[in-house]
Protein backbone atom coordinates (compact mmCIF):
# COMPACT_ATOMS: atom_id res chain seq x y z
CA UNK A 1 0.00 0.00 0.00
CA UNK A 2 1.03 3.58 0.66
CA UNK A 3 3.70 2.55 3.12
CA UNK A 4 5.71 0.36 0.83
CA UNK A 5 9.46 1.02 0.88
CA UNK A 6 10.33 4.11 -1.16
CA UNK A 7 14.09 4.29 -1.39
CA UNK A 8 14.21 7.78 -2.99
CA UNK A 9 11.90 9.47 -0.44
CA UNK A 10 13.44 12.44 1.38
CA UNK A 11 10.37 13.85 3.20
CA UNK A 12 7.41 12.05 4.79
CA UNK A 13 4.52 13.97 6.39
CA UNK A 14 1.70 11.86 7.84
CA UNK A 15 0.41 14.44 10.33
CA UNK A 16 -3.11 14.16 11.76
CA UNK A 17 -3.80 10.61 10.62
CA UNK A 18 -4.28 8.70 13.90
CA UNK A 19 -2.01 5.89 12.79
CA UNK A 20 -1.89 4.51 16.33
CA UNK A 21 0.30 1.76 17.76
CA UNK A 22 -0.20 -0.79 14.96
CA UNK A 23 0.39 1.84 12.30
CA UNK A 24 3.55 2.97 14.08
CA UNK A 25 4.93 -0.56 14.01
CA UNK A 26 4.28 -0.85 10.28
CA UNK A 27 5.69 2.63 9.64
CA UNK A 28 8.79 1.83 11.66
CA UNK A 29 9.63 -1.14 9.49
CA UNK A 30 9.12 0.90 6.33
CA UNK A 31 11.10 4.03 7.23
CA UNK A 32 14.00 1.83 8.22
CA UNK A 33 14.28 1.00 4.52
CA UNK A 34 14.33 4.66 3.40
CA UNK A 35 18.05 5.47 3.15
CA UNK A 36 17.55 9.10 2.03
CA UNK A 37 14.80 10.19 4.44
CA UNK A 38 15.67 13.59 5.97
CA UNK A 39 12.34 15.01 7.23
CA UNK A 40 9.66 13.08 9.14
CA UNK A 41 6.48 14.60 10.57
CA UNK A 42 4.00 12.50 12.55
CA UNK A 43 2.16 15.31 14.34
CA UNK A 44 -0.99 14.27 16.24
CA UNK A 45 -0.99 10.56 15.40
CA UNK A 46 -1.23 8.60 18.67
CA UNK A 47 2.07 6.95 17.85
CA UNK A 48 3.89 4.31 19.90
CA UNK A 49 7.39 5.71 20.58
CA UNK A 50 8.84 2.32 21.53
CA UNK A 51 8.02 1.01 18.05
CA UNK A 52 9.29 4.08 16.22
CA UNK A 53 12.53 4.94 17.98
CA UNK A 54 14.74 1.99 16.95
CA UNK A 55 13.77 2.46 13.29
CA UNK A 56 14.57 6.17 12.91
CA UNK A 57 16.96 6.44 9.96
CA UNK A 58 20.45 7.87 10.59
CA UNK A 59 19.94 10.37 7.76
CA UNK A 60 17.13 12.25 9.52
CA UNK A 61 17.53 16.05 9.81
CA UNK A 62 14.03 17.00 11.02
CA UNK A 63 11.65 15.12 13.34
CA UNK A 64 8.21 16.46 14.34
CA UNK A 65 6.20 14.44 16.87
CA UNK A 66 4.19 17.22 18.52
CA UNK A 67 0.72 16.50 19.92
CA UNK A 68 1.40 12.80 20.44
CA UNK A 69 0.89 11.64 24.01
CA UNK A 70 4.22 9.87 24.27
CA UNK A 71 4.16 10.04 28.04
CA UNK A 72 7.18 10.30 30.29
CA UNK A 73 8.32 6.70 29.84
CA UNK A 74 7.68 6.66 26.09
CA UNK A 75 9.56 9.88 25.48
CA UNK A 76 12.45 8.65 27.63
CA UNK A 77 12.62 5.44 25.58
CA UNK A 78 12.73 7.45 22.35
CA UNK A 79 15.64 9.69 23.40
CA UNK A 80 18.49 7.14 22.95
CA UNK A 81 17.38 6.53 19.36
CA UNK A 82 17.41 10.15 18.18
CA UNK A 83 19.78 10.34 15.20
CA UNK A 84 22.88 12.44 15.75
CA UNK A 85 22.15 14.07 12.37
CA UNK A 86 19.03 15.87 13.67
CA UNK A 87 18.90 19.63 13.15
CA UNK A 88 15.24 20.24 14.07
CA UNK A 89 13.28 18.47 16.84
CA UNK A 90 9.68 19.21 17.81
CA UNK A 91 8.29 17.37 20.83
CA UNK A 92 5.74 20.01 21.88
CA UNK A 93 2.77 18.74 23.92
CA UNK A 94 4.01 15.16 24.12
CA UNK A 95 3.84 14.69 27.92
CA UNK A 96 7.61 14.66 28.28
CA UNK A 97 7.89 15.82 31.91
CA UNK A 98 11.06 16.05 33.95
CA UNK A 99 12.53 12.53 33.72
CA UNK A 100 12.17 12.39 29.95
CA UNK A 101 13.74 15.85 29.66
CA UNK A 102 16.71 14.48 31.58
CA UNK A 103 16.89 11.52 29.17
CA UNK A 104 16.80 13.90 26.22
CA UNK A 105 19.65 15.87 27.78
CA UNK A 106 21.77 12.71 27.87
CA UNK A 107 21.11 12.00 24.19
CA UNK A 108 20.87 15.52 22.76
CA UNK A 109 21.76 15.59 19.03
CA UNK A 110 24.95 17.69 18.91
CA UNK A 111 24.09 19.76 15.84
CA UNK A 112 20.50 20.62 16.78
CA UNK A 113 19.42 24.09 15.60
CA UNK A 114 15.77 24.22 16.72
CA UNK A 115 14.19 22.57 19.76
CA UNK A 116 10.50 22.87 20.66
CA UNK A 117 9.35 21.44 23.99
CA UNK A 118 6.33 23.69 24.53
CA UNK A 119 3.66 22.37 26.87
CA UNK A 120 5.65 19.38 28.11
CA UNK A 121 5.47 20.04 31.87
CA UNK A 122 9.20 19.56 32.32
CA UNK A 123 9.21 21.73 35.45
CA UNK A 124 12.29 23.21 37.14
CA UNK A 125 14.10 19.86 37.29
CA UNK A 126 13.72 19.26 33.57
CA UNK A 127 15.04 22.73 32.75
CA UNK A 128 18.02 22.24 35.06
CA UNK A 129 18.83 18.94 33.31
CA UNK A 130 18.41 20.36 29.80
CA UNK A 131 20.31 23.61 30.25
CA UNK A 132 23.91 22.31 30.17
CA UNK A 133 23.06 19.96 27.30
CA UNK A 134 21.87 22.66 24.89
CA UNK A 135 23.97 22.43 21.70
CA UNK A 136 26.29 25.34 20.99
CA UNK A 137 24.74 25.87 17.56
CA UNK A 138 21.12 26.04 18.78
CA UNK A 139 19.23 28.87 17.05
CA UNK A 140 15.67 28.53 18.39
CA UNK A 141 14.48 27.27 21.78
CA UNK A 142 10.80 27.02 22.72
CA UNK A 143 9.91 26.08 26.29
CA UNK A 144 6.54 27.81 26.54
CA UNK A 145 4.14 26.48 29.18
CA UNK A 146 6.49 24.28 31.20
CA UNK A 147 6.37 26.00 34.60
CA UNK A 148 10.15 25.99 34.92
CA UNK A 149 9.96 28.74 37.55
CA UNK A 150 12.86 30.75 38.87
CA UNK A 151 15.11 27.73 39.39
CA UNK A 152 14.72 26.54 35.82
CA UNK A 153 15.16 30.06 34.44
CA UNK A 154 18.41 30.59 36.34
CA UNK A 155 19.78 27.33 34.95
CA UNK A 156 18.80 28.26 31.39
CA UNK A 157 20.23 31.76 31.47
CA UNK A 158 23.57 30.35 32.54
CA UNK A 159 23.73 27.99 29.55
CA UNK A 160 21.98 29.73 26.66
CA UNK A 161 24.10 29.25 23.51
CA UNK A 162 25.72 32.38 22.10
CA UNK A 163 24.22 31.58 18.68
CA UNK A 164 20.62 31.61 19.98
CA UNK A 165 18.31 33.82 17.90
CA UNK A 166 14.87 33.00 19.34
CA UNK A 167 13.83 32.20 22.92
CA UNK A 168 10.23 31.53 23.98
CA UNK A 169 9.74 31.03 27.71
CA UNK A 170 6.20 32.36 28.01
CA UNK A 171 3.83 30.93 30.64
CA UNK A 172 6.55 29.54 32.89
CA UNK A 173 5.91 31.10 36.30
CA UNK A 174 9.20 33.03 36.05
CA UNK A 175 9.37 35.67 38.76
CA UNK A 176 13.14 35.93 39.21
CA UNK A 177 15.10 39.12 38.77
CA UNK A 178 16.90 38.96 35.45
CA UNK A 179 19.11 41.26 33.44
CA UNK A 180 19.01 41.68 29.70
CA UNK A 181 22.81 41.67 29.85
CA UNK A 182 22.70 37.93 30.65
CA UNK A 183 20.99 37.05 27.36
CA UNK A 184 22.85 36.04 24.18
CA UNK A 185 23.95 39.13 22.29
CA UNK A 186 22.68 37.68 18.98
CA UNK A 187 19.11 37.20 20.30
CA UNK A 188 16.43 38.56 17.95
CA UNK A 189 13.15 37.22 19.42
CA UNK A 190 12.28 37.01 23.13
CA UNK A 191 8.88 35.91 24.48
CA UNK A 192 8.34 36.27 28.23
CA UNK A 193 4.59 36.74 28.19
CA UNK A 194 2.28 35.54 30.99
CA UNK A 195 4.98 35.19 33.62
CA UNK A 196 3.70 37.83 36.05
CA UNK A 197 7.14 39.45 36.08
CA UNK A 198 6.05 42.67 37.73
CA UNK A 199 7.67 46.11 37.32
CA UNK A 200 10.92 45.43 39.23
CA UNK A 201 11.82 42.33 37.20
CA UNK A 202 10.85 44.13 33.99
CA UNK A 203 13.11 47.06 34.91
CA UNK A 204 16.10 44.74 35.39
CA UNK A 205 15.31 42.93 32.15
CA UNK A 206 15.12 46.04 29.98
CA UNK A 207 18.49 47.18 31.28
CA UNK A 208 20.94 45.89 28.68
CA UNK A 209 18.65 43.99 26.32
CA UNK A 210 20.58 42.74 23.26
CA UNK A 211 20.70 45.49 20.62
CA UNK A 212 19.91 42.87 17.98
CA UNK A 213 16.44 42.23 19.47
CA UNK A 214 13.62 42.57 16.94
CA UNK A 215 10.68 41.13 18.94
CA UNK A 216 9.85 41.49 22.63
CA UNK A 217 6.68 39.93 24.07
CA UNK A 218 5.81 41.10 27.60
CA UNK A 219 2.05 40.48 27.46
CA UNK A 220 0.27 39.91 30.79
CA UNK A 221 3.16 40.58 33.15
CA UNK A 222 1.57 43.03 35.60
CA UNK A 223 3.87 45.85 34.50
CA UNK A 224 1.42 48.62 35.43
CA UNK A 225 2.68 52.21 35.72
CA UNK A 226 6.03 51.29 37.27
CA UNK A 227 6.71 48.81 34.51
CA UNK A 228 6.00 51.41 31.86
CA UNK A 229 8.45 53.74 33.60
CA UNK A 230 11.05 50.98 33.51
CA UNK A 231 10.58 50.57 29.77
CA UNK A 232 11.04 54.30 29.33
CA UNK A 233 14.13 54.63 31.50
CA UNK A 234 15.84 51.41 30.45
CA UNK A 235 15.76 52.12 26.76
CA UNK A 236 14.42 49.64 24.23
CA UNK A 237 16.70 48.07 21.58
CA UNK A 238 17.14 50.56 18.71
CA UNK A 239 16.03 48.14 15.99
CA UNK A 240 12.99 46.70 17.78
CA UNK A 241 10.14 45.95 15.36
CA UNK A 242 7.55 44.11 17.48
CA UNK A 243 6.57 44.98 21.07
CA UNK A 244 3.67 43.34 22.91
CA UNK A 245 2.58 44.94 26.19
CA UNK A 246 -1.08 43.89 26.13
CA UNK A 247 -2.76 43.00 29.41
CA UNK A 248 -0.40 44.99 31.64
CA UNK A 249 -2.83 47.52 33.13
CA UNK A 250 -1.08 50.49 31.56
CA UNK A 251 -3.09 53.64 32.07
CA UNK A 252 -3.65 56.38 29.52
CA UNK A 253 -0.82 58.47 30.93
CA UNK A 254 1.67 55.61 30.79
CA UNK A 255 0.66 54.69 27.26
CA UNK A 256 1.05 58.29 26.16
CA UNK A 257 4.47 58.57 27.79
CA UNK A 258 5.61 55.33 26.23
CA UNK A 259 4.89 56.50 22.71
CA UNK A 260 7.80 58.96 22.23
CA UNK A 261 10.27 56.42 23.65
CA UNK A 262 9.43 53.72 21.11
CA UNK A 263 12.07 53.02 18.45
CA UNK A 264 11.26 54.41 14.99
CA UNK A 265 11.74 50.91 13.57
CA UNK A 266 8.63 49.59 15.39
CA UNK A 267 6.03 48.07 13.05
CA UNK A 268 3.79 46.26 15.55
CA UNK A 269 2.61 47.38 18.99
Amino acid sequence: GLLKPMTALQELDLSNNRIGEVGTEVLGRVIGAMPLLERLSLRNNQIAPTALGPELPPTLHSLSLEYNDLGEAGAASLAPHLPSTLRHLNLASTGLKGAAAAALALHMPPDLQTLDLAGCSIGPGGAVALAPALPVGLRELTLRGNRIGGEGWRALVGHLPAALLSLDVGQNAIDEMMSGKDLPTALQRLALDRNNLGPEVAAALVDGLPPSLLLLNLECNSLAAAGATALLSGGLPPGLQHLNVRGNRLGAAEAAALGPALPPTLVHL
